[in-house]
């Protein structure tokens, strides 16, 4: 489907499994788009697993090219939703990020690999992006920066961004809260595309990046989730160079630069 919308290139995200190798299969299968996958230090990954990435990125092809920081156990999303009393912790008792996490981000440096921080809370996504610059790792995104779980504020963002970091802006943002078709999504503050534009319009476009978050049973497609975000934020003033921007200059370059 995005093939066929013209699209040049998809990430490839499973909150459990790694993607490296389904990618590898899309691009063995489906002629003309470039497919991309990635890892999750979620429990199922062993959590804040160096070993893990090795064997991510090792993958037949090279097509691993994303690391995610922990999503849905990371200790900020279990305890915000009360999932669990405890989740994967990115620092320690003293505010400083842990040793394994410092690790794998010296293996992202050393292999050019995407850093997305994941659902961590906003001091712990600043601290990460803050260990991850010092490491020499300079592909960094803010997993969904709007989203309930990480929610940055437009000054928070600001410091993200002056960090070096893309923020990424996802298509389901709009879907979610109170009214959402989906119950799980009724949990997740909704994110107006008016709001999305007025951070676009404060930090500037070449801080983003666009994405879905989409894929669950229920939800629209990717690609059609995308098509209906663009169009939404281009109602609302974002102008067509701005999403060209957003969408596909800087994580092309993020990806393949």
């Amino acid at each position: 489907m995005y093939r066929d919308c013209g699209m040049e290139a998809i990430v490839l995200k499973n909150h459990v499994l790694p993607t490296a190798d389904r990618a590898w299969f899309v691009r063995k299968h489906v002629a003309g788009i470039k497919a991309f996958g990635g890892v999750v230090l979620n429990a199922a990954a062993g959590g804040i697993n160096p070993d893990a990435v090795q064997w991510m990125w090792r993958m037949q092809g090279g097509y691993g090219r994303c690391v995610w920081f922990p999503t849905i156990d990371a200790d900020h999303h279990v305890k915000h939703f009360k999932d669990a009393t405890e989740g994967i912790q990115v620092l320690g008792m003293d505010g400083k990020v842990l040793p394994a996490v410092r690790e794998v981000l010296k293996m992202c440096a050393r292999q050019r690999l995407v850093v997305n921080t994941g659902h961590l809370c906003s001091a712990e996504v600043l601290a990460v992006i803050a260990a991850a610059r010092e490491a020499g790792a300079d592909r960094l995104i803010v997993t969904h920066a709007q989203f309930e779980v990480v929610n940055l504020s437009l000054d928070e963002m600001k410091k993200a961004a002056g960090l070096g970091a893309k923020l990424e802006l996802c298509a389901a943002g709009p879907m979610m809260g109170p009214q959402a078709h989906l119950t799980w999504m009724r949990a997740w503050r909704q994110v107006p595309a008016q709001e999305t534009v007025e951070a676009i319009q404060a930090i500037g476009a070449q801080h983003f990046v666009l994405g879905t978050d989409l894929g669950q049973t229920g939800n629209p497609s990717h690609a059609d989730g995308l098509q209906m975000f663009v169009t939404e934020l281009m109602a609302h003033g974002i102008t067509k160079d701005q999403i060209k921007l957003m969408g596909r200059e800087t994580p092309g370059n993020l990806l393949m630069g």
